[in-house]
C-alpha cells in the first residue's frame, strides 16, 4: 500500500508559483533552460493536484460515522 502524500499548504503552492511561474519560456533560453523550467512547473502542477485531492478528501470525509440501529 502506498503511503499518503504529506499535507500541502496553500502558502507553499503560492510561494512555489512565484519562484517557478507557469509561463512561456524566453526565446533567448537554451534548450536546457527550457526543459529545466518545464520540470519546475510540472512539480508545482503535481503538488497543486495533490493539494486539490487532499482538500477534496477533507470535504468528502464524514466526521460522524453512520450509525446503524
Amino acid at each position: 500500500m502506498e503511503k499518503p502524500f504529506p499535507p500541502i499548504s496553500q502558502e507553499l503552492l503560492t510561494a512555489l508559483s512565484r519562484v517557478f511561474p507557469d509561463q512561456v519560456p524566453n526565446l533567448s533560453d537554451t534548450d536546457r533552460q527550457v526543459w529545466t523550467k518545464v520540470g519546475n512547473v510540472q512539480v508545482v502542477r503535481f503538488l497543486r493536484e495533490r493539494f486539490r485531492e487532499q482538500n477534496e478528501d477533507i470535504l468528502n470525509t464524514k466526521v460522524i460515522p453512520d450509525v446503524h440501529v
